[in-house]
């Protein structure tokens, strides 16, 4: 990481240096969407990983264990597995990735929840309707013309908020400290796994 290695900078001070430029780069440029910082070692990925949650206010939850999240991971496998042979896009390669890494962090799991739920909700809205914000477009499903569940809605919207309160800064961590904890991401992957079986049926309805 830049002025950390054999010049020894403290590395949240160069994190907060990063982030600065970065927001005001992309602020800026009308054609840059994403930056990735990347590090050379292990050890330098894990000091970036932690000054960047530091400074962004993130706050840490520990990932819920035991044979329930053990037997819904297990469940959420096979259906990206499936997924994948009839839609095969980047965030089914992602999501599996964090269930079969023992490491994942919560911050992982949060952020590419409501990648899924917005997949998902592109897949199920047409064209027209794909404008605009999640939460804008979970609204849209209520049209009678998709004849998504209710509970289905409910449950991306679970996906969204949980993305964005640790995707988000210091304000949203902190309220979030005192609410969020390791049963609610078990609802997390409650709710990844359901709505990946109602997409696994609609996927395969329309294939059939």
């Amino acid at each position: 990481m830049l002025g950390t290695g054999n010049q020894k900078y403290n590395p949240h001070a160069v994190m907060q240096i990063l982030l600065e430029l970065s927001t005001a780069h992309l602020l800026r440029s009308s054609g840059t969407q994403q930056i990735h910082f990347v590090a050379y070692e292990s050890h330098q990925a894990q000091q970036l990983t932690e000054a960047m949650d530091e400074h962004l206010g993130r706050v840490k939850v520990l990932l819920p264990k035991g044979d329930l999240v053990d037997s819904i991971k297990y469940d959420i496998d096979g259906l990206i597995r499936m997924l994948q042979q009839m839609n095969p896009i980047k965030v089914l390669d992602d999501l599996q990735q964090l269930i079969l890494n023992d490491n994942a962090t919560p911050l992982g799991f949060g952020i590419t929840g409501r990648d899924l739920a917005d997949a998902i909700v592109n897949d199920l809205l047409n064209l027209e309707d794909q404008k605009g914000d999640l939460n804008g477009k979970i609204r849209k499903l209520q049209k009678p013309k998709y004849d998504v569940p209710e509970w289905a809605k409910q449950y991306l919207h679970v996906l969204r908020t949980i993305g964005n309160n640790f995707a988000h800064g210091q304000a949203a961590a902190q309220k979030m400290s005192t609410s969020l904890g390791p049963q609610d991401l078990e609802i997390q992957l409650i709710c990844i796994r359901r709505v990946l079986k109602l997409w696994f049926d609609i996927q395969r309805e329309k294939s059939s």
